[in-house]
């Protein structure tokens, strides 16, 4: 087994590799990391047989280009008619490449996060038993003109392209009470579970929601806690935010509702601006 290289041509693009994450180091101020969409993830790696924990190219919603230097067998997790392969539009969840093709994901219209996996995995540096990028390891955000390195593997001959749909619905996102939850009344309960607006600036760290709803006995000071993806803080001038897998490991806000981690996944998918719901569970209902 070789290795080799695909780069990436276009401006103005930013992505990540993401395996499984980072875990067992939050205590040192280490984020988990990992796919915003674990199921994207997984189903990406599977379309090219990888094992559990192959790093997988995470894109978001800007176009983005690669050139390939040598024969390689992909797996995509992306909206309909947003990827060509040497300008021709391809359906095809799993394709082959040739030394030469350039391969575009365009402007994402129907996944706020795509994926793309390649037979044997990405092949960046471990930090942290883990590949997933986060510049604070010295593991930089994959921008114009970086090269991602990849061992060339066989790819059989009978191995065709399939195609794979995967268009996760929105639900009303399940939450449970948090540490915090004590410090919500009734009338903010009731607001929470309305429809609220996602901000159109979103991020892997946290998504803001644009509804305020500001609170009466919000403390001066308190001891700072840890905090792990899925909680929803409350800031003191009634922002709410949904800390998402490279967020702080602690927190000073009110931690007031959690969102399950398999619910968080459905949630990234959300686009910038759009609408969600929230319905209260009891902590003993997952």
């Amino acid at each position: 087994m070789s290795r080799s290289y695909a780069q990436l041509i276009s401006k103005h693009s930013i992505c990540s590799f993401q395996d499984r994450g980072r875990t067992g180091f939050q205590h040192w101020g280490v984020p988990v990391s990992g796919p915003m969409d674990i199921r994207a993830w997984e189903l990406a790696n599977a379309l090219v047989d990888n094992n559990g924990n192959e790093a997988v190219l995470e894109i978001g919603r800007n176009a983005l280009s690669l050139r390939f230097a040598a024969p390689a067998y992909l797996g995509m997790v992306a909206g309909n008619d947003e990827v060509t392969l040497n300008g021709l539009t391809t359906p095809f969840s799993q394709i082959k490449v040739s030394k030469g093709d350039v391969l575009e994901f365009g402007y994402a219209h129907h996944l706020h996060f795509r994926y793309l996996a390649i037979r044997g995995g990405w092949q960046g540096p471990d930090v942290l038993n883990s590949k997933c990028t986060l510049p604070a390891l010295g593991l930089p955000w994959l921008q114009h003109g970086a090269v991602l390195p990849f061992n060339t593997s066989e790819i059989a001959v009978e191995e065709d392209h399939r195609e794979v749909l995967y268009s996760p619905v929105i639900p009303d996102i399940p939450v449970v009470p948090g540490p915090d939850f004590h410090y919500l009344d009734s009338d903010r309960i009731q607001n929470l579970l309305k429809k609220m607006t996602l901000d159109h600036q979103l991020s892997r760290q946290a998504y803001g929601l644009k509804e305020v709803y500001p609170i009466s006995g919000y403390p001066k000071s308190f001891a700072s806690v840890g905090s792990f993806p899925g909680m929803i803080q409350l800031t003191p001038s009634g922002h709410f935010y949904v800390l998402m897998r490279d967020a702080q490991t602690t927190g000073g806000y009110l931690q007031v509702l959690y969102v399950p981690s398999s619910y968080l996944s459905v949630l990234a998918q959300a686009m910038p601006g759009s609408q969600v719901g929230f319905k209260l569970q009891s902590d003993t209902s997952f």
